[in-house]
């Protein structure tokens, strides 16, 4: 991947990032022990664990060969639980309330306070009417999330346009620091067929 830096006059730092896509790595509970991992991984930006697993050896990203380690949060409270390398993933829930948006924004911003990165994984986003999906993107954007992702683990993208709204809804959010097209990201169900594969297109031509 290549490296880019520009200037941002709205927050007065400059901005660097690296072109191209990324791969993110998910930890799923079962099957997950105490016993150290053996198993090497490598091509991931980063990977996910779930934070009820306790493991007596702490995954080295070096070893592993990804850039960061994410651990699945969802009260600021288990914010202490995290090692000195690892950042925080929440699960934004789109069809929630405003209270329920607000305490995930909260989590996020404290998060950031103590130097971590984070990711938010939006569920149902391919359910919700743009503005409010803008809305909810310029809202984390604010609170210092790093990665935006987009869900679809039910199927609910119909066609190419349903992600090229969800997207458009996203980048046109104005926020200062890293640009908005480059946090939003796409997770899809387990199963590729081809319409998961015209989707992950798609995707690609937006980006």
């Amino acid at each position: 991947k290549s490296s880019v830096s520009y200037y941002d006059s709205q927050s007065g730092l400059h901005i660097n990032y690296k072109k191209g896509p990324k791969v993110h790595g998910i930890l799923l509970p079962m099957g997950l022990t105490k016993d150290p991992f053996t198993q090497r991984f490598s091509g991931l930006q980063s990977l996910t664990r779930p934070a009820e697993t306790s493991l007596t050896t702490p995954i080295d990203a070096t070893v592993h060969s990804f850039d960061e380690i994410y651990v699945a949060l969802d009260s600021t409270c288990q914010l202490d639980i995290l090692e000195a390398n690892e950042n925080v993933v929440i699960q934004f829930q789109c069809s929630g309330s405003r209270d329920e948006w607000d305490s995930h924004i909260v989590l996020c911003a404290a998060a950031t306070q103590r130097g971590r990165k984070v990711k938010a994984n939006l569920s149902g986003a391919f359910l919700l009417e743009p503005a409010k999906l803008e809305l909810a993107g310029c809202l984390l954007a604010d609170a210092g999330v790093d990665m935006i992702i987009l869900e679809d683990d039910s199927g609910e993208i119909s066609d190419g346009y349903d992600l090229g709204d969800a997207i458009e809804a996203l980048v046109n959010c104005d926020v200062a620091g890293l640009p908005m097209h480059q946090r939003v990201g796409i997770r899809l169900g387990a199963t590729v067929d081809s319409a998961a594969e015209e989707r992950l297109a798609m995707a690609e031509i937006l980006s």
